[in-house]
């Protein structure tokens, strides 16, 4: 939330009705303060605000309460927000404390995700290889799932063990990114696609899926899209709605808004 422009642009995205879900590490209080000074206060239903979770960071510059007062704050004025924690290494030691926390301060468990490592940025490319630190052996994944019980790291360590190049991805098709600074596309965070969003604003978006071509190991972190079938071979997952659930955290206009499987409503390919 850093650059001025994307407060009014967040704010100009739900006043024509679309669902938004922002990622910040809900430290900035005079942009949450703009963000949430908006006339319609309906709108608000429309926003999700995902807490990326530093803990030793926010500890060090003594902004946990502010972190969460943020929270408290985004969560009054009808939005909708939670904790997120990647549980890497340097955090091992304090998943009681950060648990306690949020229970004391929200009355929740925080949603959580493995932190998956890699040697160099070329590692990246390669599909399947991957670490990550801790390494997900069954006895940390029990630890993780008896302190969080957080579906999102369910569906995370599931992805690891499917192994992404042996099924098919409709990244591209059922949705795409695109880079607001220069209009870069990309079929998900680590596929490009070629393609300039600006150049030609009112076309029709058509792109190839990934496919079985670019499995890579951070497919495991795109718990969002899997949730909301862009992998129909994966289609035991709960909906995204259902695995953001947090009590008293996320509205239910939200949870239902993302309870959606695309592969249901756009239809499959033939083999």
């Amino acid at each position: 939330m850093l650059p001025k422009e994307v407060v009014p642009f967040i704010k100009g995205l739900l006043s024509y009705g679309h669902w938004v879900e922002v990622v910040t590490n809900l430290t900035l209080t005079d942009r949450i303060n703009e963000l949430l000074d908006v006339k319609d206060k309906s709108i608000l239903k429309h926003l999700l605000v995902k807490g990326s979770l530093h803990w030793k960071e926010l500890k060090n510059k003594n902004l946990v309460d502010v972190y969460f007062e943020n929270m408290c704050k985004v969560i009054a004025s009808g939005a909708s927000s939670y904790p997120f924690l990647v549980i890497c290494k340097a955090y091992m030691p304090y998943l009681d404390e950060i648990r306690q926390v949020c229970l004391e301060k929200i009355h929740a468990l925080p949603q959580c995700s493995p932190c998956i490592v890699y040697d160099g940025k070329d590692d990246i490319g390669r599909g399947g290889i991957y670490t990550t630190e801790p390494v997900c052996d069954e006895k940390f994944v029990k630890k993780i799932d008896d302190l969080f019980q957080s579906d999102i790291f369910k569906v995370c360590i599931k992805m690891l063990e499917v192994g992404p190049k042996k099924v098919f991805c409709y990244a591209g098709v059922y949705g795409f990114g695109v880079d607001m600074r220069s209009g870069y596309m990309v079929k998900c965070h680590n596929v490009p696609a070629n393609r300039n969003f600006f150049e030609n604003i009112k076309s029709d978006v058509s792109l190839l899926p990934v496919g079985c071509d670019r499995g890579i190991s951070s497919c495991a972190l795109q718990y969002n899209f899997v949730a909301q079938g862009f992998i129909p071979e994966v289609d035991d997952t709960k909906y995204y709605g259902e695995i953001l659930k947090k009590e008293g955290c996320i509205q239910p206009e939200f949870l239902h808004a993302v309870s959606v499987k695309y592969h249901e409503n756009k239809g499959v390919f033939t083999k």
